[in-house]
């Protein structure tokens, strides 16, 4: 796999989760899917205000790419819904996995780009930089910390070699 440093996660938001991942396995081959459904997020914000945030995600790696599904749940704002209409399904961002989060988000800071969301992932943090502006998509960090790190790895491992069983599978994160 490649380095936690790279920009190694591809996403995208869809309104049926379900769904996508049948057809993107299906279609692609790609799995197995891991899927957790309503994760806790801590210390969300939206643009600078605290709120909280509801999803439902699906993971699993393609080669060096992670591929990322993310079904925005409740009504709370999110930078999922600033890039994609309620029933819409779009690609939302690429996310880069980084052991050196505060250099990278000082980087997009001051590059001019305002974080639309961030929060905590267990105890890793993460922050969306929109960049729609200048790439149509945005950018996300994800600090890679043992607990992230350990689930992320399981899912590359699992993808190794894979037979083609249980393609859909629930986690807890």
């Amino acid at each position: 796999m490649t380095g936690f440093s790279d920009f190694t996660q591809n996403c995208w938001v869809v309104s049926d989760i379900d769904e996508a991942v049948r057809r993107w396995h299906a279609t692609t081959g790609i799995g197995p899917f891991f899927l957790l459904r309503s994760p806790t997020v801590g210390d969300f914000h939206y643009r600078g205000v605290a709120g909280e945030l509801e999803m439902d995600v699906a993971l699993a790696q393609a080669g060096d790419i992670q591929i990322e599904l993310i079904q925005p749940k409740g009504e709370g704002p999110s930078a999922y819904r600033d890039a994609c209409p309620p029933g819409g399904e779009v690609f939302h961002h690429l996310g880069k996995m980084t052991r050196n989060y505060d250099r990278d988000f000082a980087h997009y800071s001051q590059a001019g780009f305002a974080l639309a969301q961030n929060g905590l992932a267990g105890d890793s943090r993460f922050g969306y930089f929109d960049t729609r502006g200048v790439l149509g998509m945005m950018v996300e960090l994800i600090e890679m910390k043992p607990g992230l790190e350990a689930m992320f790895s399981m899912i590359a491992e699992a993808a190794q070699g894979w037979d083609g069983s249980d393609p859909y599978r629930t986690i807890d994160f």
